[in-house]
């Protein structure tokens, strides 16, 4: 019976990939088949891993705290403009 690769090592495995080693030298490293490093290399074998989505990613009322906050900026930016404008007035 073949033995079961845990997520950890697959994740490993498309590390050195990424780093552009051979997958003969990474299949002894880690004491799998070159054939199952070319499935993970290629997509055919995925790691079952949890990836989160863009969703996943926004904390919940993360998006209403950054609209409230773009409204006071821009509130701030014609009010920064205005005094601006004052000042301006004022030296010429």
């Amino acid at each position: 019976m073949p033995k079961r690769i845990n997520a950890d090592v697959d994740m490993s495995i498309l590390r050195d990939i990424g780093m552009g080693m051979k997958s003969k030298d990474i299949a002894e490293s880690y004491d799998v088949s070159a054939s199952y490093v070319s499935k993970l290399k290629t997509g055919k074998k995925v790691p079952d891993v949890y990836i989160p989505t863009r969703d996943d990613d926004i904390l919940p009322g993360a998006v209403t705290f950054l609209k409230q906050r773009i409204k006071k900026c821009r509130e701030d930016l014609l009010i920064y403009t205005e005094i601006l404008n004052k000042y301006e007035g004022e030296d010429e």
